[in-house]
């Protein structure tokens, strides 16, 4: 046998050996070290508030001890499973808590959901949920403290390697002087993002209306069916996509600087952001604690520190009541962006003989207008909806059979791509023949 051979052998059994709980008991008490020590450092500042800095080095820290759990396949084995519970549900409430830091610390700077006292509620529920988060924290990092404690020879530090129990305070920046040229095409990249920020705001409200919870059953329910972490999560990488564009080719340039309405939709963004950050992992937290598939002594561990029906509260009456709020705060901003940078034109396309929009030039249509981000009218027989729906444009077609031509009304840049669409045959020789300007059709084939 080469050395080769050998050497993935060797690997071979060491990844599918077992280790002895006293031997994971070793490793578990050098990770778990940190923990400890912050759990030390918070018991003698029962009445310090958390800062950031306390709240990104327990979620760092919980989140290596989570790995290295999981690494070790934990859950499966009754002397740790309760740990690995503790563990995840700390990393969960960690980073809720830096989420909800910064969004304190947004709030400082003024008041944007139209009246002061909406703004002043805000902070009143954002000091609520911070709190909430705090003793969240408090009370798994003491309970981790317990169970390490149980499993491992935990040895605390004599004195405190970190000094990280200070208060957060407001943020000094320097000048903004990177980045500041403005991208060529800028202008309609304001136009894309206010486009699928309206979109993405349009999809919450056709989901469900922004509304209060003050019943338990009913919030169970509404998380269950409408907000659950698939849907959450969905929300939430909708708006990262949106704010991440942002802020590689707008956020700090000229145009931004000096606008106003530019600067409020970017606040308004980002106070959504960070609040489906809160939502998702509160969700997170909720339902892997309601599932009944998981070892019932886990569960207990942690449903008898965290209160299930405050959980639901901040999801729903904190989370994404102001997701919601401030979405809708946003799109005044967001239209007048719209209106400001899109160059809005019109054209007649004339259909090729013998063709009909069925479904395959239809979803080439949607598709151009959805990759784009703006909205287009499509017409026929004067006859018109919005282009970017497959459904609709079939249904438009379907009533207008004898229609020998389409015509288009919406963002400049769309519009030209749909012609030059028209203009290879709607794609009924095939993508290949179609130009560069149209290569993510073919890409998406």
């Amino acid at each position: 046998m080469n050395q080769e051979s050998q050497e993935e052998q060797d690997l071979a059994t060491v990844s599918d050996g077992f280790c002895t709980e006293e031997e994971f008991s070793v490793l578990l008490a050098e990770r778990t070290r940190l923990l400890v020590h912050i759990d030390t450092l918070a018991r003698q500042n029962p009445r310090s508030r958390l800062s950031r800095k306390v709240h990104a080095t327990v979620f760092e820290q919980a989140t290596m001890v989570e790995e290295l759990l999981e690494d070790h396949d934990a859950r499966y084995n009754k002397t740790f499973a309760s740990l690995l519970e503790l563990v995840s549900s700390l990393c969960a409430f960690s980073s809720v808590g830096q989420s909800l830091k910064l969004i304190g610390l947004h709030t400082r700077a003024g008041g944007f959901l139209g009246d002061a006292e909406s703004d002043e509620a805000f902070r009143t529920e954002t000091d609520k949920a911070q709190r909430f988060s705090d003793r969240s924290v408090r009370a798994l990092l003491a309970e981790i403290h317990k169970a390490a404690s149980r499993v491992c020879d935990l040895t605390a530090f004599d004195e405190a390697p970190l000094q990280i129990m200070s208060q957060d305070t407001a943020r000094r920046r320097l000048p903004h002087t990177v980045g500041t040229d403005d991208h060529e095409d800028v202008g309609s990249m304001i136009a894309t993002e206010a486009s699928l920020f309206l979109a993405a705001h349009k999809a919450m409200n056709d989901r469900a209306p922004c509304q209060r919870f003050d019943d338990v059953g009913a919030m169970r329910q509404f998380v269950s069916r409408i907000c659950n972490e698939e849907q959450s999560r969905f929300l939430e990488a909708k708006l990262q996509n949106i704010h991440s564009r942002y802020n590689t080719f707008i956020a700090n340039t000229q145009i931004e600087m000096e606008n106003k309405t530019l600067r409020d939709f970017r606040h308004a963004l980002s106070m959504s952001l960070e609040l489906t950050h809160v939502l998702r992992n509160l969700v997170h937290f909720y339902e892997r604690h309601e599932d009944d598939l998981r070892i019932e002594a886990s569960k207990a561990s942690v449903s008898e520190l965290i209160d299930k029906a405050s959980v639901l509260d901040c999801i729903l009456n904190y989370g994404l009541y102001f997701v919601y709020r401030f979405m809708g705060a946003g799109v005044p901003a967001a239209e007048q962006l719209l209106s400001e940078f899109t160059t809005e034109i019109s054209v007649d396309l004339p259909l090729p003989d013998g063709l009909i929009l069925h479904a395959r030039p239809a979803s080439l249509i949607a598709r151009i207008v959805a990759h784009h981000g703006m909205p287009v009218t499509i017409s026929m027989n004067g006859d018109s909806c919005y282009a970017g729906s497959i459904m609709q444009v079939i249904l438009l077609a379907g009533r207008h059979l004898d229609a020998r031509s389409v015509g288009f009304r919406g963002d400049q840049t769309t519009v030209q791509h749909l012609e030059l669409l028209f203009e290879h045959g709607l794609g009924e020789q095939g993508l290949d023949t179609f130009p560069d300007e149209l290569h993510y059709l073919r890409s998406g084939a």
